[in-house]
């Protein structure tokens, strides 16, 4: 009696450890596959690039008080029709945005790529290199008439 009594404690000891084992295994295995790169660094580069798309839409520029929307809209509809102080608004707001985009993400040490799609004169702006590896970007609709809008695009380089 007393033998299976001891062989009973021994069995309990034997499942104990595998299932310790078991469980290590486990923790090992979710250790090993935790996410490398930073996620609260691609939410941050996200915020950054719909935040930086929104108020650089809203900058009023010195082109008879129009704001950096308009003068896209401008460019994308009439090729340029408005004229800013002897140039032409596709060029203008070319510029405008190239300062905006030196005086922010390039001085905050960003790799980045600007483009805008949609309509021929619109696609020629474009700033920066685009981003060999990871990257977060935001796209941002801009009507210009009904059934027509560009899209600006932000990629931020991880």
């Amino acid at each position: 009696m007393q033998k299976n009594k001891s062989q009973m404690e021994i069995m309990g000891l034997v499942v104990i450890i595998i299932l310790i084992a078991i469980g290590m295994l486990f923790a090992v295995q979710f250790l090993l596959k935790a996410p490398t790169g930073k996620p609260e660094a691609a939410v941050k580069e996200s915020i950054i690039a719909a935040n930086f798309l929104n108020t650089m839409l809203s900058t009023t520029t010195d082109c008879h008080g129009r704001t950096v929307r308009d003068l896209l809209q401008d460019c994308a509809l009439t090729s340029g029709a408005t004229d800013c102080s002897g140039i032409n608004s596709c060029d203008y707001v070319s510029s405008q945005i190239e300062i905006l985009l030196d005086r922010t993400i390039s001085r905050w040490n960003k790799d980045y790529y600007f483009s805008i799609a949609g309509a021929y004169d619109v696609e020629q702006i474009k700033f920066g290199a685009p981003c060999p590896g990871e990257k977060e970007a935001k796209i941002h609709p801009v009507p210009v008439r009904p059934g027509f809008e560009i899209k600006l695009i932000l990629e931020i380089c991880g």
